[in-house]
């Protein structure tokens, strides 16, 4: 299952930026000099067509005064609880709480540096419409694909839903590595055990979780085989 705090890694994909590094100040960041501001956010400013079951993610520029950092939201939000890891501020929200669909978000995150820097940042984005179905969401596609034969023991699952999910309900079992979305929410990717998958094995994976109008998946297993030896 998802976990409340994500590694930078996983928030440098969700970012889909990649991790930065250098002087901060620029547009996104106001006063402070260097150091100080926001390199990126997820969604990114002006995203349209989000998920709302998304979290929202922020990356600043440098080591934040955690309890000087603020967000608004217009229209406003209830339900975000914030958790931290280094420089990533990850805005997360209980199992039912979720943006309204079809709605365009202005977010404002200020707040102080260790150094003292003020950073203020403002930034849009506009969730999909939720379209009231009571039509389950289905697998549409995987890779592997099930039953598929000599698979890399390092390769990534990537499951692809016939819906836009939301996130905080999916889960894999057996545990697979980091899972990182897709914005529109409808595909999956999960990164190998440590380590891969065991050489010789025939892993089938169990995926469970529901869409946004809490219609749930049915059972779906994806099994594939890995090879003793990988040439």
């Amino acid at each position: 299952m998802r976990s409340s705090v994500l590694s930078a890694p996983v928030l440098c994909t969700l970012l889909a930026m990649g991790c930065h590094s250098g002087p901060a100040g620029g547009p996104n960041g106001t006063g402070g000099g260097v150091g100080a501001g926001v390199f990126d956010t997820y969604p990114h400013d002006g995203a349209t067509g989000i998920n709302p079951a998304s979290d929202v993610l922020i990356e600043f520029a440098a080591a934040m005064n955690t309890s000087t950092v603020q967000f608004t939201f217009t229209p406003p939000v209830s339900g975000f609880n914030p958790f931290w890891d280094g420089n990533f501020m990850e805005l997360a929200r209980g199992l039912s709480v979720a943006l309204a669909g079809g709605t365009q978000y202005s977010a404002t995150i200020s707040g102080k540096t260790l150094a003292g820097s003020s950073v203020s940042h403002t930034f849009s984005f506009t969730t999909a419409t939720i379209a009231s179905s009571t039509v389950a969401p289905t697998l549409a596609s995987s890779a592997p694909v099930n039953g598929a034969l000599s698979v890399d023991p390092m390769s990534h699952v990537v499951f692809h839903f016939s819906k836009p999910m939301r996130f905080t309900t999916v889960d894999a079992d057996p545990q697979l590595g980091a899972m990182t979305w897709n914005a529109s929410g409808d595909v999956l990717d999960f990164a190998p055990p440590a380590g891969g998958f065991l050489r010789g094995s025939s892993p089938s994976i169990g995926i469970k979780g529901a869409d946004l109008a809490w219609n749930y998946l049915l059972a779906t297993q994806v099994s594939f085989s890995v090879p003793e030896v990988v040439l």
